[in-house]
């Protein structure tokens, strides 16, 4: 027990006569009066406790018709909070329904004082029971649900309150989620016939709610069903997310909900109706249509028909069809901490490519690149153990070159971009999300598209063709400095070809080089560390 004294002035000592009283010896000293309390109930670390306890306790003074207490309850053993205080009797009813929650501990005491001196009790502990929440039997969700079946009945689990009280059950049924419209409020056998509420070809949400007479109530999970006129799917609504008939990179087919279907399937093709099935067994309300579902480019923009079908085991429905023409051009805005670049890209085929060589200073966490530094031919700073990575920046930044009057500024800020180190287009951090580095794969497929390298380069030095594709060299990038490639960069090369990386593989350090004359090449540099190129990105 711990005792507590009150500090008073010494003038007004003789205001406690009444509670004082004299010791026997020869001080005349003063004795502190007895108040003792304990807790009675709940018991200490009781279980299964109802949410609205009464606590008990006992108490004991010299002046026990002057007693008052103070309750505190809390979840924390050391952080009490007070509930209540001066309460004149030695017990104490939580009567608001909301303090106390299910399966949860608590610690209690009680503080008896008498106006100048106190004293608490111990600190016990309870648990609540554990909330009988009702729990749906049938329909399950998502369930499909058909007119022809008769009634339709709604199952739970029965609850009572935790002191054994009879519940009330809310039933909420509605064709919005989460449920709002209150179908029923009853108390008995935990069923409910929905079957009045129910309009055929709806989709339906519905869950319980258990309440008892103290205030509690408890929900149960909100679960769907699809009612249904007949046995096959409702015919869903198809409707694309297009602009002036224009269906955007990266966008959507939609259907919103498919009354009754399992899974759907997709087609996207060039004839009316769609005989091409570009997605099967889709399970959500919605199909992001690939650069490979829609080939086509700034010469040939087709016009393709979509349609979803919708199944079930008892059969299928097919939606309207609609039409549109996929976005052929369009410009990707590329983030990397302060430096925000824009950059075109175009459709080739079933391929989206950038139209300019990458430019950027910074890995995609923003995280810089270091320009290299290379004052003399003997100063170049790339090794074989060098891990740094390196980006370049063309001579023709800085004035026009004697003998290359096509290569002008803006050179790295422009449409050529850079060139980078070998170890830069390895780096999963170069390409943001949603595009990576050129790989063999992607030039099998434009070679497929386009055999002739030609058609993709018209003029080298202007970058334009047919196609929109733009293709620029960066830059022919050696580790030394000679008479033909003062500061490295080799430009009788540069005005013959372009060289781009490719994102390697495993013991490879392969460009992709384009030639006017019409021929494609991979050749491999051996020595990584000695050239640098320009990179540039291709859509995933």
């Amino acid at each position: 027990m711990k005792y507590i004294r009150n500090l008073f002035l010494l003038g007004v000592v003789s205001m406690l006569a009444p509670y004082l009283i004299s010791c026997e010896d020869d001080d005349n000293g003063i004795v502190i009066p007895v108040i003792s309390v304990s807790n009675v109930s709940p018991l200490d670390n009781a279980e299964s406790i109802g949410y609205n306890p009464t606590f008990t306790w006992e108490a004991s003074a010299d002046n026990f018709e002057n007693l008052k207490f103070d309750f505190y309850i809390g979840t924390e053993e050391n952080k009490l909070g007070l509930r209540a205080q001066d309460i004149k009797d030695t017990q104490y009813k939580i009567t608001k329904n909301t303090v106390m929650k299910g399966g949860v501990t608590y610690y209690w005491k009680v503080v008896a004082k008498d106006g100048f001196y106190d004293n608490e009790s111990e600190v016990w502990s309870f648990t609540t029971a554990a909330p009988d929440v009702p729990v749906i039997e049938s329909p399950l969700d998502k369930s499909l649900l058909f007119v022809s079946e008769g009634d339709v009945l709604l199952d739970w689990t029965d609850s009572a309150g935790p002191n054994g009280e009879t519940a009330i059950y809310d039933v909420f049924i509605d064709t919005v989620n989460p449920p709002v419209n209150l179908a029923t409020s009853f108390s008995g056998e935990s069923e409910f016939n929905a079957t009045s509420e129910l309009t055929p070809d709806q989709r339906y949400y519905w869950r319980v709610v258990s309440r008892d007479g103290l205030g509690n109530s408890f929900s149960t999970e909100t679960f769907s069903f699809d009612y249904l006129a007949a046995k096959e799917p409702v015919k869903p609504e198809l409707s694309e997310e297009v602009e002036d008939g224009v269906l955007s990179l990266d966008e959507s087919l939609v259907w919103g909900v498919a009354l009754g279907a399992n899974t759907l399937d997709v087609y996207i093709d060039t004839v009316n109706p769609p005989l091409n099935k570009v997605a099967s067994d889709v399970t959500g309300e919605g199909y992001v249509v690939q650069t490979k579902d829609t080939p086509s480019d700034i010469n040939d923009i087709k016009t393709f028909y979509a349609q979803v079908v919708a199944k079930n085991d008892d059969g299928e429905s097919k939606s309207e069809v609609i039409s549109f023409t996929p976005q052929v051009t369009g410009v990707y805005t590329d983030v990397r901490g302060s430096e925000s670049l824009d950059y075109s890209w175009v459709r080739i085929g079933s391929q989206i490519w950038m139209s300019q060589n990458l430019r950027t200073k910074k890995l995609t966490t923003g995280e810089d690149l270091e320009k290299i530094i290379q004052p003399t031919s003997a100063d170049y700073p790339i090794t074989a153990s060098t891990t740094t990575l390196y980006y370049d920046e063309h001579p023709a930044d800085n004035g026009p070159i004697p003998g290359y009057p096509s290569f002008t500024a803006p050179w790295s800020d422009g449409d050529n971009g850079r060139v980078y180190s070998s170890k830069v287009p390895r780096n999963a951090l170069i390409a943001p999300e949603g595009w990576h580095v050129i790989t063999d794969t992607d030039i099998s497929t434009i070679r497929a598209y386009v055999p002739n390298a030609s058609d993709l380069l018209d003029e080298w030095y202007g970058g334009t063709d047919s196609y929109g594709a733009n293709f620029l060299i960066a830059g022919y990038r050696y580790n030394n400095f000679t008479d033909d490639r003062p500061f490295g960069f080799r430009y009788v090369v540069e005005e013959g070809r372009v060289a781009l990386w490719i994102n390697p593989i495993a013991g490879t350090n392969d460009v992709w080089e384009l030639y006017p004359a019409g021929n494609y090449r991979s050749y491999n540099q051996g020595n990584e560390h000695n050239r640098m190129f320009g990179i540039r990105l291709v859509k995933d």
